[in-house]
């Protein structure tokens, strides 16, 4: 019988979303194959890349019910060469301002759960939700001071600038948050640095 916290031990111990396929029924919307007729049906080939070279591609056709909506996906694939295929079902929910935001249920028996993302696992031959999967954030396995520099990273991002000395405030953005952005990127840059040189026992020869 493990002890306090001993399954979030065997949880971390999973595999991260960085060593897995991802299949995102937003990618589905943004190429139309969820705008259907009744009972029409679509096909799509989902291609991942990395550096310019294809790894892994999966069939998708989608069934639409009599009413128009995406009832299920097909997925077709090879899996160290032996083909699969089987059946997604998709389930809606209302947004607050109107039309309506569809979801994959999870394939695993037992399971079900809403989600819109699913994943192939570097072992297993089925895309499943990330519970099931049992992956972590590959941030949890970064040291402090590459997590800190993650957010110092967003935040130019949203601020918009080139140089990561600093730069103007961007157009349409708000005083007050301006410097509440400015503020943080500081902060977070001084920390991630000084976490840097504890790493590497540098000193910085301040008191």
């Amino acid at each position: 019988m493990g002890g306090f916290k001993s399954g979030r031990r065997r949880w971390l111990s999973g595999p991260s979303e960085a060593q897995c396929l991802g299949l995102s029924v937003f990618a589905l919307k943004r190429t139309k194959a969820l705008d259907l007729e009744p009972e029409e049906v679509c096909r799509r080939t989902s291609v991942w890349e990395s550096a310019g070279q294809s790894f892994g591609s999966v069939g998708l056709t989608v069934e639409a019910d009599p009413q128009g909506r995406p009832a299920l996906v097909w997925l077709s694939y090879e899996y160290r060469g032996t083909p699969v295929r089987y059946a997604i079902q998709f389930t809606s929910t209302r947004c607050n301002y109107g039309g309506v935001r569809w979801w994959f249920i999870c394939p695993v028996v037992g399971c079900g759960r809403r989600v819109a993302k699913l994943y192939l696992p570097p072992v297993g031959n089925h895309f499943i939700c990330r519970h099931c999967a049992r992956l972590v954030y590959a941030v949890t396995r970064m040291r402090l001071s590459q997590r800190l520099l993650r957010r110092v990273e967003k935040i130019q991002n949203r601020l918009g600038w080139s140089n990561p000395l600093g730069g103007e405030r961007p157009k349409r953005m708000h005083t007050p948050t301006f410097a509440k952005l400015v503020d943080l990127y500081n902060r977070y840059f001084r920390l991630a640095v000084q976490k840097f040189y504890e790493q590497w026992g540098i000193k910085t020869g301040e008191p």
